[in-house]
């Protein structure tokens, strides 16, 4: 069964990663994808499909809820990197931000990663909230948890491809 959760694991990381920019902007939250764009989505997929395999390793199962925690994490991380070179930087270094629909409502580069930010450590820490409760074993259904806690991952994760791919 292990290696059948490792191999779903796979599969849905690299339909979300894939998937969700291109349904972004088929609804229109983004504008065209840029010529590159293909590529930047392929080397952070391969490089969250070696994440995976490495946590498979290291617990000698997957874990969805823990890999969907852990993606939460890497795009806190990323995050607050992006946020500190945008406010050092006097250009501005995510100028296809102002394409992405949701955040045209917030004026300055800075909030909108701010606000990014912010929803990351909120996904990170409920993410954190599933595996206590997964390992307390209080959660009512683990498998719903742990995907629940794997798409949240991989969605955060997805907006912040969505940066990259909007750097220009």
């Amino acid at each position: 069964m292990g290696k059948i959760k490792l191999f779903f694991a796979i599969m849905l990381t690299i339909a979300l990663m894939v998937g969700l920019p291109y349904m972004f902007e088929f609804v229109g939250w983004i504008g065209g994808m840029k010529e590159k764009s293909w590529l930047i989505l392929f080397i952070v997929g391969c490089g969250l499909v070696a994440k995976d395999l490495v946590n498979d390793t290291a617990n000698g199962e997957f874990l969805f809820h823990k890999s969907g925690y852990d993606n939460c994490l890497i795009t806190f991380a990323a995050l607050l990197t992006a946020l500190s070179l945008q406010i050092t930087s006097e250009t501005d270094l995510f100028p296809g931000l102002a394409e992405f629909t949701p955040l045209s409502i917030i004026p300055s580069r800075v909030g909108q990663i701010s606000v990014l930010l912010l929803l990351s450590f909120t996904a990170s820490m409920g993410t954190a909230k599933i595996i206590q409760r997964i390992e307390e074993g209080k959660a009512v259904e683990r498998g719903l948890s742990s995907l629940t806690s794997t798409i949240v991952g991989l969605i955060m994760f997805s907006i912040y491809v969505l940066m990259l791919i909007s750097r220009g």
